[in-house]
């Protein structure tokens, strides 16, 4: 039986500037020094990279989605020239079916062929996918023997990979993917195993992770943008990493929640990509076959705690980064409603705690309070559906908090930004850009069904703590007051003055 991971152990945000980039494991001068052995320089016209960590827990899944990606090259015959590159690292503890090794591949992926494809046990590497591994002295570190072994958590690895890629391969149009855990918009002042961001590594002993701002930092170096981000983890999809990310990419898919392994379907997306160059239109079939992985498999519903909102199943998001002027808005209206509740009265500032804005209570057939995901460290919350339940469900509200939230909610539904989004799963349809139908069928979440094609929901953004026991039972209470120091979307927004009340308020400090 497949499974899926809630994953909730990592954290990430976006550094105030971009503009200098030091990992703290290889300094950012021997990255850009290191020596490049290909020098392919073939042109195609769709560039798939796929930046599959597999070094944990993920092992197996990152070698199926390898698979799947070798299998839509199989049959490929169209006008335009699809290239698939993969860096893909593995952990020998966790593999049960497929290159039990442990090891690291460089490699442009090739189809199966016909007699590969018969063959009950598909090989892991089609005899027509080539494997640059020994090759690149990043890798090898010049030597070409030895256990292969990189660190995936590593911003230069990452950077390595792109550089290797631009340098090879000449292409109209660049996807980047990348795959494993993610934990969203949390500030990184930790640096034990479990408080990465994403990408982590078991196997190099580097107690490292990936941030978004090396991802970032990785892309602007070398492509400068890339025309599609795929984010094939958990939590990503906040608009503190998307403000953050908005000028490396003109699209990004990620999830506001979770995302269930090998459903981002690499089989059917490049096989489809060989039909259209259109970006937009890969990513919103890229959601399509997700939704409809998560639907036939009939997946249930996670377990909901008492006081967690109902729509704690699967979520996936088209974000169009060209809207910059709507991602400033945003920033700002989030900032005006954040000024405006602490403006208003005590007891609709009590009432806004408890039914809008922190950890929600959980949907009722009576009541609808809202989309809360909960990460690690933190709980999450859609934010253009925060924006519209205190626009125009919140009786009381002030009429500067009113005026806000429809202003903030108008960013989400009619300024372009989120293109294409879904969520739901087994037991609830909650809301499908791709079809008008769909919806909850609680009354009172009706206004969910998109019937103009404008999806207005599928961004969260942080909106309350987490007290967290560690395995010893020792109780944390992960701090929000520094939230105005996370991201250059929470830099000058009143929304860390609200957390920051928020948290005064509960824990008296």
């Amino acid at each position: 039986m497949k499974s899926f991971f809630l994953l909730l152990t990592l954290q990430s945000y976006i550094l105030l500037s971009s503009c200098s980039w030091t990992p703290g494991d290889t300094s950012s001068s021997a990255s850009k020094q290191a020596g490049l052995s290909s020098t392919l320089s073939e042109h195609t016209d769709i560039l798939f990279m796929m930046y599959l960590d597999g070094d944990n827990n993920l092992h197996d899944y990152a070698w199926e989605n390898l698979i799947n990606a070798q299998k839509a090259l199989s049959n490929l015959s169209s006008d335009f020239k699809i290239t698939v590159l993969a860096l893909i690292d593995g952990n020998s503890q966790y593999a049960n079916k497929y290159q039990k090794d442990g090891k690291s591949y460089l490699l442009t992926l090739g189809g199966y062929s016909a007699a590969e494809l018969k063959n009950a046990n598909l090989p892991a590497l089609a005899a027509a996918t080539i494997d640059h591994s020994k090759t690149e002295k990043w890798i090898y570190n010049g030597t070409g023997t030895g256990s292969q072994e990189i660190d995936m958590s590593a911003g230069n690895t990452l950077h390595n990979f792109l550089r290797w890629s631009k340098a090879n391969y000449k292409a109209d149009k660049t996807i980047f993917i990348i795959q494993n855990h993610g934990g969203g918009p949390y500030i990184e002042s930790f640096t034990s195993i479990s408080n990465r961001a994403l990408c982590w590594d078991e196997t190099t002993g580097t107690k490292r992770y990936l941030s978004n701002n090396d991802i970032a930092n990785a892309i602007s170096w070398t492509f400068g943008k890339v025309d599609l981000l795929v984010e094939d983890v958990c939590n990503e999809g906040a608009i503190e990493l998307i403000f953050g990310l908005q000028d490396i990419a003109d699209y990004i898919i990620a999830s506001p929640n979770i995302t269930r392994t090998c459903s981002y379907n690499y089989d059917k997306i490049i096989s489809y990509a060989a039909s259209t160059s259109s970006i937009p239109d890969i990513g919103k079939k890229l959601i399509d076959y997700n939704k409809e992985t998560v639907e036939n498999e009939n997946l249930k519903k996670l377990q909901i705690k008492d006081n967690d909102s109902a729509c704690t199943e699967f979520s996936l998001t088209l974000i169009d980064c060209s809207k910059k002027s709507t991602l400033l808005n945003i920033k700002n209206h989030t900032s005006q409603l954040a000024a405006a509740i602490l403006a208003d009265t005590d007891s609709m500032k009590s009432f806004y705690r408890q039914n809008r804005i922190g950890k929600l209570k959980k949907n009722t057939a009576d009541n609808f309070y809202g989309f809360s995901y909960e990460t690690k460290y933190f709980y999450t919350q859609d934010l253009g559906l925060l924006a519209y339940m205190l626009g125009y469900k919140t009786e009381g509200a002030s009429e500067d908090v009113t005026n806000a939230a429809r202003n903030l909610y108008d960013d989400f539904k009619n300024g372009g930004l989120i293109a294409y989004g879904w969520a739901g799963g087994k037991e609830n349809s909650w809301y499908y850009s791709g079809n008008s139908s769909y919806g909850s069928d609680n009354e009172n979440s009706s206004f969910l069904k998109i019937s103009d094609g404008k999806c207005p929901w599928g961004i969260s953004i942080t909106c309350d703590y987490l007290i967290y026991n560690d395995a010893s039972g020792k109780k944390y209470i992960y701090q929000i007051d520094d939230y105005g120091s996370w991201t250059t979307f929470a830099a000058g927004n009143r929304w860390a003055d609200l957390l920051k009340t928020y948290w005064r308020e509960v824990t008296g400090k």
